[in-house]
Protein backbone atom coordinates (compact mmCIF):
# COMPACT_ATOMS: atom_id res chain seq x y z
CA UNK A 1 0.00 0.00 0.00
CA UNK A 2 3.15 2.39 0.47
CA UNK A 3 3.99 1.99 -2.60
CA UNK A 4 1.10 1.83 -4.43
CA UNK A 5 0.04 5.19 -2.54
CA UNK A 6 3.91 6.56 -3.87
CA UNK A 7 2.76 6.10 -7.41
CA UNK A 8 -0.82 6.80 -7.32
CA UNK A 9 -0.95 9.41 -4.70
CA UNK A 10 -0.82 12.68 -8.12
CA UNK A 11 -3.63 10.55 -9.68
CA UNK A 12 -5.90 9.35 -6.97
CA UNK A 13 -5.55 13.20 -5.71
CA UNK A 14 -7.29 14.59 -9.03
CA UNK A 15 -9.94 11.28 -9.05
CA UNK A 16 -11.82 12.24 -5.31
CA UNK A 17 -13.68 9.32 -4.25
CA UNK A 18 -11.35 6.77 -5.82
CA UNK A 19 -8.64 6.37 -3.00
CA UNK A 20 -11.66 5.47 -0.73
CA UNK A 21 -12.80 2.51 -3.59
CA UNK A 22 -9.06 1.62 -3.96
CA UNK A 23 -8.84 1.28 -0.18
CA UNK A 24 -12.06 -0.71 0.58
CA UNK A 25 -11.30 -2.86 -2.10
CA UNK A 26 -8.63 -3.95 -0.56
CA UNK A 27 -9.13 -3.83 3.12
CA UNK A 28 -12.80 -5.14 3.30
CA UNK A 29 -12.78 -8.13 0.83
CA UNK A 30 -12.70 -10.97 2.76
CA UNK A 31 -12.09 -14.04 0.07
CA UNK A 32 -10.54 -13.68 -3.54
CA UNK A 33 -13.80 -14.08 -5.20
CA UNK A 34 -15.20 -11.08 -3.48
CA UNK A 35 -11.97 -9.11 -4.46
CA UNK A 36 -11.68 -10.16 -8.13
CA UNK A 37 -15.40 -8.68 -8.03
CA UNK A 38 -14.63 -5.28 -5.83
CA UNK A 39 -11.84 -4.99 -8.21
CA UNK A 40 -13.37 -5.40 -11.33
CA UNK A 41 -16.64 -3.25 -10.27
CA UNK A 42 -14.02 -0.32 -9.30
CA UNK A 43 -12.01 -0.80 -13.21
CA UNK A 44 -15.03 0.02 -14.81
CA UNK A 45 -16.49 3.01 -12.35
CA UNK A 46 -13.37 4.68 -13.12
CA UNK A 47 -11.91 3.69 -16.54
CA UNK A 48 -8.47 2.09 -15.66
CA UNK A 49 -8.65 -1.11 -18.24
CA UNK A 50 -5.56 0.14 -19.51
CA UNK A 51 -4.03 2.61 -15.97
CA UNK A 52 -0.98 0.70 -16.12
CA UNK A 53 0.04 1.15 -12.20
CA UNK A 54 -3.14 -0.78 -11.59
CA UNK A 55 -2.77 -3.06 -14.21
CA UNK A 56 0.19 -3.94 -12.38
CA UNK A 57 -0.82 -3.99 -9.10
CA UNK A 58 -3.66 -6.95 -9.99
CA UNK A 59 -0.69 -8.41 -11.58
CA UNK A 60 0.78 -9.27 -7.70
CA UNK A 61 -2.33 -8.81 -6.04
CA UNK A 62 -1.86 -12.58 -4.45
CA UNK A 63 1.71 -10.64 -2.90
CA UNK A 64 -0.11 -8.14 -0.74
CA UNK A 65 -3.65 -7.97 -0.50
CA UNK A 66 -4.62 -9.76 2.47
CA UNK A 67 -7.50 -11.87 1.59
CA UNK A 68 -5.12 -13.54 0.07
CA UNK A 69 -2.74 -15.16 3.04
CA UNK A 70 -6.07 -13.76 5.58
CA UNK A 71 -6.28 -17.21 7.45
CA UNK A 72 -2.26 -17.72 7.86
CA UNK A 73 -0.57 -16.67 10.95
CA UNK A 74 1.65 -13.29 11.51
CA UNK A 75 2.26 -12.72 14.66
CA UNK A 76 1.61 -8.96 14.84
CA UNK A 77 4.89 -8.08 12.31
CA UNK A 78 5.11 -4.80 10.75
CA UNK A 79 5.67 -5.92 7.49
CA UNK A 80 5.30 -9.03 5.81
CA UNK A 81 8.75 -9.84 5.45
CA UNK A 82 10.06 -11.37 8.71
CA UNK A 83 13.81 -9.87 8.07
CA UNK A 84 12.31 -6.50 7.05
CA UNK A 85 10.89 -6.06 10.59
CA UNK A 86 14.10 -7.06 12.38
CA UNK A 87 16.36 -5.10 9.79
CA UNK A 88 13.98 -2.05 10.62
CA UNK A 89 14.70 -2.67 14.49
CA UNK A 90 19.16 -3.46 13.65
CA UNK A 91 18.91 -0.04 11.89
CA UNK A 92 18.39 1.72 14.92
CA UNK A 93 21.17 0.45 17.06
CA UNK A 94 24.12 -0.26 14.25
CA UNK A 95 26.00 1.25 11.40
CA UNK A 96 27.37 -1.00 8.73
CA UNK A 97 30.39 0.83 8.68
CA UNK A 98 31.31 0.25 11.87
CA UNK A 99 32.87 -3.47 13.21
CA UNK A 100 32.23 -6.47 13.94
CA UNK A 101 33.30 -5.88 17.40
CA UNK A 102 30.54 -2.54 17.76
CA UNK A 103 27.93 -4.51 16.07
CA UNK A 104 28.21 -7.25 18.52
CA UNK A 105 27.93 -4.87 21.58
CA UNK A 106 25.12 -3.12 19.86
CA UNK A 107 23.33 -6.16 19.46
CA UNK A 108 23.79 -7.77 22.86
CA UNK A 109 22.23 -3.86 23.94
CA UNK A 110 19.36 -4.47 21.43
CA UNK A 111 18.78 -8.27 23.02
CA UNK A 112 18.49 -6.57 26.62
CA UNK A 113 16.20 -3.75 25.35
CA UNK A 114 14.07 -6.56 24.17
CA UNK A 115 14.69 -8.94 27.21
CA UNK A 116 13.53 -5.45 29.43
CA UNK A 117 10.41 -5.06 27.40
CA UNK A 118 9.13 -8.72 27.62
CA UNK A 119 10.14 -8.06 31.77
CA UNK A 120 8.08 -5.41 31.46
CA UNK A 121 5.08 -7.08 29.99
CA UNK A 122 5.44 -9.84 32.67
CA UNK A 123 5.44 -7.36 35.28
CA UNK A 124 2.44 -5.96 34.04
CA UNK A 125 0.40 -9.31 33.57
CA UNK A 126 1.77 -10.80 37.32
CA UNK A 127 1.41 -7.70 39.41
CA UNK A 128 -0.86 -4.98 37.81
CA UNK A 129 -4.62 -5.05 37.73
CA UNK A 130 -5.83 -2.60 34.99
CA UNK A 131 -9.76 -1.55 35.12
CA UNK A 132 -11.56 -3.27 32.69
CA UNK A 133 -13.59 -1.69 30.00
CA UNK A 134 -16.64 -2.98 30.55
CA UNK A 135 -18.57 -5.12 33.23
CA UNK A 136 -19.06 -8.11 30.73
CA UNK A 137 -17.69 -11.69 32.35
CA UNK A 138 -16.05 -12.18 28.76
CA UNK A 139 -13.76 -9.63 29.43
CA UNK A 140 -13.22 -10.32 33.24
CA UNK A 141 -12.31 -14.04 31.48
CA UNK A 142 -9.75 -12.41 29.24
CA UNK A 143 -8.40 -10.23 32.01
CA UNK A 144 -7.60 -13.95 33.55
CA UNK A 145 -6.32 -15.28 31.37
CA UNK A 146 -4.57 -13.36 28.66
CA UNK A 147 -0.99 -11.86 28.84
CA UNK A 148 -1.26 -7.87 29.03
CA UNK A 149 -0.20 -7.08 25.59
CA UNK A 150 -2.88 -9.61 24.54
CA UNK A 151 -5.68 -8.64 26.67
CA UNK A 152 -5.44 -4.76 25.37
CA UNK A 153 -5.70 -5.80 21.73
CA UNK A 154 -8.70 -8.20 22.83
CA UNK A 155 -9.77 -4.83 24.58
CA UNK A 156 -9.73 -2.34 21.68
CA UNK A 157 -11.33 -4.87 19.86
CA UNK A 158 -14.18 -5.88 22.00
CA UNK A 159 -14.92 -2.27 22.71
CA UNK A 160 -16.14 -1.89 19.00
CA UNK A 161 -19.25 -4.20 19.78
CA UNK A 162 -21.15 -1.00 20.02
CA UNK A 163 -20.28 -0.16 16.40
CA UNK A 164 -22.50 -3.00 15.30
CA UNK A 165 -26.38 -4.29 15.33
CA UNK A 166 -26.84 -7.80 15.57
CA UNK A 167 -29.48 -9.00 13.42
CA UNK A 168 -30.66 -12.68 13.32
CA UNK A 169 -30.89 -14.45 9.72
CA UNK A 170 -32.84 -17.64 10.61
CA UNK A 171 -30.72 -21.09 10.60
CA UNK A 172 -28.37 -19.81 13.79
CA UNK A 173 -27.13 -17.24 10.73
CA UNK A 174 -26.31 -13.56 12.32
CA UNK A 175 -25.67 -10.64 10.05
CA UNK A 176 -23.41 -7.36 11.55
CA UNK A 177 -24.40 -4.13 10.57
CA UNK A 178 -22.91 -0.63 11.39
CA UNK A 179 -25.12 1.44 13.59
CA UNK A 180 -23.30 4.17 11.71
CA UNK A 181 -22.29 4.29 8.35
CA UNK A 182 -18.57 3.57 9.09
CA UNK A 183 -17.17 1.39 11.38
CA UNK A 184 -12.57 2.21 12.06
CA UNK A 185 -10.55 0.74 10.90
CA UNK A 186 -13.77 -2.27 9.21
CA UNK A 187 -15.49 0.24 7.20
CA UNK A 188 -18.90 -0.56 6.39
CA UNK A 189 -19.65 -3.50 5.08
CA UNK A 190 -21.46 -6.23 7.10
CA UNK A 191 -20.29 -9.30 8.19
CA UNK A 192 -22.31 -13.44 8.25
CA UNK A 193 -21.53 -14.62 11.74
CA UNK A 194 -22.67 -18.42 11.91
CA UNK A 195 -23.44 -19.79 15.54
CA UNK A 196 -22.29 -23.66 15.12
CA UNK A 197 -23.33 -25.23 18.74
CA UNK A 198 -21.51 -22.73 20.61
CA UNK A 199 -18.74 -22.48 17.80
CA UNK A 200 -18.81 -18.63 16.23
CA UNK A 201 -17.58 -18.48 12.95
CA UNK A 202 -17.34 -14.85 11.06
CA UNK A 203 -16.96 -14.79 7.22
CA UNK A 204 -13.75 -12.73 8.36
CA UNK A 205 -12.24 -15.06 9.91
CA UNK A 206 -12.73 -18.95 9.59
CA UNK A 207 -10.85 -21.36 12.21
CA UNK A 208 -10.53 -24.95 12.29
CA UNK A 209 -9.43 -25.45 15.85
CA UNK A 210 -11.47 -26.00 19.08
CA UNK A 211 -9.52 -23.71 21.32
CA UNK A 212 -9.79 -20.99 18.93
CA UNK A 213 -10.48 -18.00 21.14
CA UNK A 214 -7.76 -19.10 23.73
CA UNK A 215 -4.57 -20.16 22.23
CA UNK A 216 -1.51 -21.14 24.80
CA UNK A 217 0.66 -18.57 22.78
CA UNK A 218 -1.73 -15.84 24.40
CA UNK A 219 -1.08 -16.65 27.78
CA UNK A 220 1.08 -16.24 30.52
CA UNK A 221 2.15 -20.27 30.16
CA UNK A 222 3.46 -19.91 27.08
CA UNK A 223 6.87 -19.83 28.38
CA UNK A 224 6.92 -22.28 30.97
CA UNK A 225 7.33 -25.40 29.24
CA UNK A 226 10.29 -24.11 27.53
CA UNK A 227 13.67 -25.78 28.14
CA UNK A 228 16.60 -23.86 27.94
CA UNK A 229 19.73 -25.33 25.97
CA UNK A 230 22.48 -26.32 28.00
CA UNK A 231 25.45 -24.82 26.71
CA UNK A 232 29.01 -25.54 27.81
CA UNK A 233 30.87 -22.56 30.18
CA UNK A 234 33.56 -20.96 27.91
CA UNK A 235 35.62 -18.45 28.67
CA UNK A 236 34.45 -15.07 27.08
CA UNK A 237 37.78 -13.99 25.74
CA UNK A 238 38.28 -13.58 21.29
CA UNK A 239 41.08 -15.77 20.50
CA UNK A 240 44.10 -14.11 19.57
CA UNK A 241 44.15 -14.74 15.87
CA UNK A 242 40.88 -13.03 16.12
CA UNK A 243 42.05 -9.90 17.71
CA UNK A 244 44.80 -9.78 14.43
CA UNK A 245 42.05 -10.10 12.17
CA UNK A 246 40.17 -7.43 14.12
CA UNK A 247 42.83 -5.35 14.47
CA UNK A 248 44.40 -5.80 10.57
CA UNK A 249 40.20 -4.64 9.41
CA UNK A 250 40.25 -1.40 11.52
CA UNK A 251 43.33 -0.65 11.14
CA UNK A 252 42.83 -1.20 7.12
CA UNK A 253 39.79 1.28 7.03
CA UNK A 254 41.92 3.77 8.69
CA UNK A 255 44.25 3.70 6.52
CA UNK A 256 42.52 3.80 3.57
CA UNK A 257 41.07 7.26 5.23
CA UNK A 258 44.37 8.19 5.36
CA UNK A 259 45.40 7.58 2.21
CA UNK A 260 42.99 9.64 0.36
CA UNK A 261 44.11 12.64 3.00
CA UNK A 262 48.09 11.45 2.27
CA UNK A 263 47.51 11.85 -1.97
CA UNK A 264 46.26 15.21 -2.50
CA UNK A 265 49.79 16.69 -2.86
CA UNK A 266 53.53 16.24 -2.86
CA UNK A 267 53.53 17.83 1.02
CA UNK A 268 50.57 15.05 2.33
CA UNK A 269 52.63 12.72 1.12
CA UNK A 270 55.85 13.62 2.14
CA UNK A 271 54.36 13.95 5.78
CA UNK A 272 52.56 10.56 5.13
CA UNK A 273 55.89 8.54 4.34
CA UNK A 274 57.84 10.61 7.33
CA UNK A 275 55.56 9.26 9.31
CA UNK A 276 55.21 5.66 7.75
CA UNK A 277 59.26 5.49 7.66
CA UNK A 278 59.08 6.44 12.30
CA UNK A 279 56.01 3.79 12.46
CA UNK A 280 58.51 1.05 11.28
CA UNK A 281 61.54 1.82 13.26
CA UNK A 282 59.10 1.61 16.22
CA UNK A 283 57.81 -1.90 14.93
CA UNK A 284 61.22 -3.18 14.57
CA UNK A 285 62.67 -1.95 17.71
CA UNK A 286 59.26 -3.31 19.52
CA UNK A 287 59.82 -6.76 17.55
CA UNK A 288 63.68 -6.45 19.22
CA UNK A 289 62.31 -6.46 22.53
CA UNK A 290 59.98 -9.32 22.52
CA UNK A 291 62.25 -11.08 20.62
CA UNK A 292 65.03 -10.28 23.51
CA UNK A 293 62.91 -10.63 26.41
CA UNK A 294 61.30 -14.41 25.03
CA UNK A 295 65.62 -15.29 24.66
CA UNK A 296 66.10 -14.33 27.97
CA UNK A 297 63.54 -15.69 29.55
CA UNK A 298 64.27 -18.70 28.12
CA UNK A 299 67.83 -18.74 28.77
CA UNK A 300 66.47 -18.59 32.33
CA UNK A 301 64.34 -21.53 31.88
CA UNK A 302 67.34 -23.83 30.83
CA UNK A 303 69.25 -22.97 33.80
CA UNK A 304 66.42 -23.90 35.72
CA UNK A 305 65.74 -27.26 33.91
CA UNK A 306 69.07 -28.20 31.85
CA UNK A 307 67.79 -31.34 30.52
CA UNK A 308 64.44 -29.01 28.76
CA UNK A 309 64.34 -30.16 25.12
CA UNK A 310 64.03 -27.28 22.11
CA UNK A 311 60.18 -29.09 21.99
CA UNK A 312 59.77 -28.45 25.50
CA UNK A 313 61.25 -24.84 25.73
CA UNK A 314 59.00 -24.02 22.74
CA UNK A 315 55.92 -25.24 25.26
CA UNK A 316 57.09 -23.33 28.28
CA UNK A 317 58.01 -20.04 26.14
CA UNK A 318 54.05 -20.83 24.95
CA UNK A 319 52.77 -21.14 28.59
CA UNK A 320 54.69 -17.86 29.64
CA UNK A 321 52.24 -16.06 27.01
CA UNK A 322 55.17 -14.94 24.30
CA UNK A 323 55.16 -16.40 20.44
CA UNK A 324 57.97 -14.76 18.38
CA UNK A 325 57.02 -15.13 14.74
CA UNK A 326 59.58 -15.22 11.85
CA UNK A 327 58.00 -12.03 10.74
CA UNK A 328 59.18 -10.18 13.71
CA UNK A 329 62.58 -11.97 13.67
CA UNK A 330 63.24 -10.90 10.59
CA UNK A 331 62.59 -7.36 11.30
CA UNK A 332 64.83 -7.47 13.93
CA UNK A 333 68.48 -6.11 12.93
CA UNK A 334 69.91 -9.04 15.79
CA UNK A 335 70.42 -12.67 14.99
CA UNK A 336 70.83 -15.25 17.73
Amino acid sequence: MKKANEKLGPFLGRHPGLAEDFNECINESMSEDEFEARWAEMIAKWDLAEHETFLWLKKYAKFWVPCYYRHRFFPFLQSTQRSEGFNAVLKRYINPHNSIKHFVKQYEKLQQRILGKEGHNDFRTDELEPDPWSSFPIEKQALAVYTRPIYHRFRKEFALIGCYNVQPQGNNLYQLVPNNEKCYPYGGRYYMVNDNGGQFNCECCKFERDDQYILRRWTPAALQTVVQPTVPAQDDVMPEESRQKLRFANLSTKFVALAKLASASDQHDAIARRHIGEMTTEFAQLNKDIYFSTYYASENIFRAYPNATSTSTYNIKQAAGTSVSSRACANSTYYM
